[in-house]
């Protein structure tokens, strides 16, 4: 039996959630960006970064599981965190069929998001951390939002 790659992740993700509950914190774990091996090789100058758009394909369906796994754990705190890859998410219509697919070129170098892209997560970043927290001190004030 293979050990999953995100299995190490998730395992050290729960361990920490379960302490600071216990300690009375309810740690919002944020999910993890999609990023780009081909775009960053292109970035270095890579003769052929083409190569690895099937490591890109693998990498974001890991990615996947790893945040829903994350959002599992977050859902166990009683917390949300943002969903940061829906900014990537762009659609294309040709003859009456949708097709759907990540605009990974937002980031600036195939991993780091470029000033927009860092200004709107920021910005959902903090958003949920204070919807968070409202809805928390809320909860202890026994009142449901």
């Amino acid at each position: 039996m293979t050990i999953s790659p995100i299995s190490p992740v998730t395992a050290t993700y729960r361990e920490i959630a379960s302490l600071l509950n216990r300690i009375g914190l309810k740690p919002i774990i944020l999910e993890t960006p999609y990023y780009s091996i081909k775009f960053w090789n292109s970035s270095r100058g890579h003769p052929n970064p083409s190569s690895f758009e099937e490591s890109d394909i693998k990498l974001t369906n890991q990615i996947d599981t790893l945040n829903s796994y994350i959002e599992e754990i977050n859902t166990e705190s009683g917390v949300k965190s943002p969903k940061l890859n829906i900014d990537f998410r762009h659609s294309r219509t040709k003859r009456g069929k949708t097709k759907y697919y990540n605009n990974l070129k937002l980031l600036r170098d195939g991993i780091h998001p470029g000033k927009k892209l860092a200004k709107a997560w920021l910005k959902k970043i903090v958003f949920f951390a204070s919807d968070n927290t409202t809805q928390n001190a809320d909860e202890g004030r026994g009142r449901r939002r």
